[in-house]
């Protein structure tokens, strides 16, 4: 579960905190996501709610039309309070940077076999 919370008594700064890892959600340079008011911490966390996919999930990227692959969401965040964005790990050990929109969710089938 995300929640909003101060990063400690004598900071001013928020982050959101992930109960289930026991730790502060993080974007692809390992730093903590952060906010300067509670209120701006939980409109990011309202987005990160709301977006299709989680780090850790495999999808199909599809940026260019010839070229699709299945990717795994290494980490994601929030641009300027309104939509997800990905940093994304492809087959070929390249990082992407990907919207939603260039991302597609894949089948079970599809998951089982790249689990094997």
């Amino acid at each position: 579960m995300l929640i909003v919370k101060k990063w400690s008594k004598t900071d001013s700064s928020w982050g959101i905190w992930d109960s289930e890892k026991n730790d502060w959600v993080r974007n692809h340079v390992n730093e903590r996501m952060w906010a300067s008011t509670r209120e701006d911490a939980e409109r990011i966390l309202a987005v990160l709610e709301k977006a299709r996919f989680k780090p850790g999930q495999k999808a199909r990227y599809v940026r260019y039309r010839n070229h699709s692959q299945i990717v795994t969401i290494v980490s994601w965040d929030v641009w300027f309070y309104e939509k997800p964005y990905y940093h994304v790990k492809g087959n070929d050990g390249v990082t992407y940077f990907a919207w939603e929109y260039d991302l597609e969710e894949i089948s079970e089938n599809v998951r089982k076999k790249i689990d094997r």
